[in-house]
């Protein structure tokens, strides 16, 4: 039998071949993507049982040892947010074989490369081996990006990869002096050497500007709106739900584990201010777009401003990270449903004006519901798993009298409402009118992709106590 760690390594081989025989056979890349999926889920089965049971697995590679070998390693909240992954990548691929069958065979390497990339970022356990992992994702996200050819889609995807490839350069560069200073890359040894020093210092201040960056946050925010409106709904959802989660999982990891002991408190005070600022501005402009995917996009700013504005609570407070991940998993499922009902919409009508949400919704019932549910736990309505994420995180806030966090927690909370709500009331009005509209009614497969991502978003609040308690089984990146 394979050792459990070899299990979190096929999650990564699995897309990565996958991806290479797309490119060999791209009008087999549809089945090909969908066959790997469902392989990926014995080794994810596996992976789950072993860390159950035992905890965090690892494996080193070529048998060599941390500092001169690379080791993998996966404990429960690596485990949870690589089911998230495969959950999310399932309802996506499962839409894309419609939305893609006569419009571009690119899609589906891209999306396995990605995919590959996304998994090896949260197992790696070296800061260079992020570099590379999260390289391969932004590179994927790129291309994918700008899969259209559309000039507003090429412009965004330019804009896209200036502020990325910077975010890496000087991700880059403060590993560069990290290995300087301290001869190691590794993050468990990093964890016991580091010491207060400038050096350490600069390092850290490099690598979190330039995930920062790469991670959209407020007012590092410029690329998003226009890279998840113009993109083809698939790729809005994976942006959205996936790819910025990846800068922010590293920066967790560097903030709570490698260089605790030099991170300051007001250094966490600056990351929360530029989280709440990012809750308060995506939200007020969310409100008042008038296109559906542009609203979607400026809520993805705000939705990831709490990640930053609740990260000082994880340092002190034991629920916090799993307040973080739960509400990063729920929006990410409910974000996906909501691009993937946007999806809809276009295929349906040509257009994602919200206007005329009224006379396409009544058409598109499934899609309606899944609006309506995905928006349950955007806003964090109770029994939903954003409900319980917001909840985890305003306990953990009162608990250490953190009040502006608690606040802006609500404060979000009733922005989304406005603008959901908003949404809400065009897809339910009743005004059916087909009188000069141009409809195409889009397959079922892909409404119900969008309805199953946002009921999972719904069930994570329901059934909370497996999550949790997979969260709490080992915290690499937990304080």
């Amino acid at each position: 039998m394979p050792e459990p760690g070899t299990d979190a390594l096929w999650l990564v081989l699995i897309p990565l071949i996958t991806a290479l025989v797309s490119f060999l056979l791209p009008t087999r890349g549809g089945t090909l993507a969908a066959c790997a999926v469902v392989v990926a889920a014995w080794p994810l089965a596996r992976l789950l049982h072993a860390v159950w049971h035992t905890g965090t697995v690892s494996q080193h590679l070529g048998g060599w040892q941390p500092p001169l070998g690379i080791q993998v390693s996966a404990n429960g909240s690596d485990t949870f947010l690589l089911m998230i992954v495969w959950l999310i990548g399932l309802g996506v691929t499962i839409y894309a074989f419609h939305y893609f069958r006569k419009k571009s065979e690119l899609f589906w390497p891209l999306w396995m490369f990605l995919w590959a990339g996304l998994n090896a970022l949260i197992i790696s356990d070296d800061l260079f081996n992020l570099y590379v992992t999260m390289e391969l994702v932004g590179l994927a996200a790129v291309a994918l990006t700008a899969l259209t050819g559309r000039a507003e889609a090429l412009r965004a995807a330019m804009r896209y990869t200036i502020i990325s490839l910077t975010g890496s350069l000087l991700y880059l560069m403060g590993v560069a002096m990290t290995y300087a200073a301290y001869g190691s890359v590794d993050m468990e040894t990093l964890s016991t050497t580091i010491k207060p020093h400038p050096a350490g210092y600069t390092a850290l201040g490099l690598m979190t500007v330039g995930l920062i960056a790469k991670a959209a946050l407020f007012p590092c925010h410029v690329w998003l709106p226009p890279a998840h409106a113009n993109a083809p709904a698939p790729v809005s959802a994976l942006l959205s739900a996936l790819v910025i989660k990846g800068p922010f999982l590293i920066l967790a990891q560097l903030w709570l584990q490698v260089y605790s002991k030099i991170v300051t408190p007001e250094a966490f005070a600056v990351i929360s201010f530029l989280g709440g600022a990012a809750v308060l501005w995506g939200a007020t402009q969310a409100i008042v777009q008038q296109r559906l995917k542009r609203l979607i996009a400026y809520s993805t700013v705000a939705q990831l401003g709490y990640l930053f504005l609740a990260l000082p609570l994880t340092a002190s407070h034991p629920d916090a990270w799993s307040g973080i991940l739960i509400l990063l998993a729920a929006h990410a499922l409910a974000k996906t449903a909501l691009f993937l009902a946007a999806g809809n919409v276009l295929h349906a009508a040509g257009h994602d004006t919200l206007a005329e949400l009224k006379t396409i919704m009544p058409r598109l019932p499934v899609t309606a519901f899944a609006v309506a549910l995905a928006g349950v736990s955007i806003i964090g309505l109770p029994p939903s798993g954003g409900f319980l994420g917001k909840w985890l995180l305003i306990v953990s806030a009162l608990d250490r009298n953190a009040l502006g966090i608690a606040l802006l927690l609500v404060i979000g909370s009733l922005l989304a409402a406005i603008y959901i709500f908003r949404i809400i009331a065009l897809a339910f009005s009743g005004e059916e009118s087909t009188k000069g509209v141009r409809f195409h009614q889009p397959p079922r497969s892909m409404e119900w992709a969008a309805f199953v991502l946002a009921f999972f978003a719904v069930l994570l609040g329901l059934a909370s106590n497996a999550p949790l308690h997979l969260i709490s089984m080992g915290g690499r990146m937990a304080p």
